[in-house]
C-alpha cells in the first residue's frame, strides 16, 4: 500500500532523475579525462616540434600557442567541474526532498493504519451491540 501511495505521489520519478544526474556526472568525468589526454598529447606534439630546429622566434610563437590552448582547455575543464558540482548539489537537494516526502508518507501511512484499526474495532463493537440488541428483542418478544 505504501509503495502504491509513493508511486501516486511521483516518488519513484526521482530515481530516474538521479540516473540522469549520474549519467551527466559520468559524461563530465569522461570529458575531463578526454581534455586531460588532449593536453598531454598536445604537450608531446609540441615538444616533438620544438625538438626540430626552429628559430627562437618560432619556438616562442609555438610556446605562446600552446599556452593559449592550455588556457582554453583549463577553462573548459573548470566549467565542467563547476557544472558537475552543481549537478551533485542538485542531486543531493532532490534526495533530501525525497527522503522528507517518504518520511511524511510513512507517517501518514502509520496514521491511516491506526485509524483503520480504530474503525475496525468500532465496527466489531457495533456488531456486538447489534447482536446483543437482537438477542434482547427476541427475549422480550419485540
Amino acid at each position: 500500500m505504501c509503495q502504491m501511495l509513493l508511486e501516486q505521489q511521483g516518488f519513484f520519478r526521482f530515481s530516474a532523475d538521479l540516473s540522469s544526474a549520474e549519467k551527466s556526472g559520468r559524461q563530465t568525468a569522461e570529458l575531463q579525462s578526454k581534455i586531460h589526454s588532449e593536453v598531454e598529447a598536445s604537450k608531446k606534439e609540441m615538444r616533438r616540434k620544438l625538438a626540430k630546429e626552429f628559430t627562437e622566434e618560432q619556438r616562442e610563437d609555438l610556446r605562446q600557442e600552446v599556452k593559449e590552448e592550455l588556457t582554453i582547455l583549463r577553462t573548459e575543464n573548470e566549467e565542467l567541474s563547476a557544472e558537475n558540482k552543481d549537478l551533485i548539489i542538485e542531486r543531493n537537494r532532490e534526495a533530501e526532498e525525497s527522503l522528507k516526502l517518504k518520511q511524511e508518507l510513512d507517517k501518514r501511512n502509520g496514521q491511516y493504519a491506526k485509524l483503520f484499526d480504530l474503525a475496525r474495532n468500532q465496527q466489531q463493537s457495533l456488531e456486538k451491540v447489534v447482536g446483543e440488541n437482537k438477542a434482547l428483542k427476541k427475549e422480550t418478544g419485540h
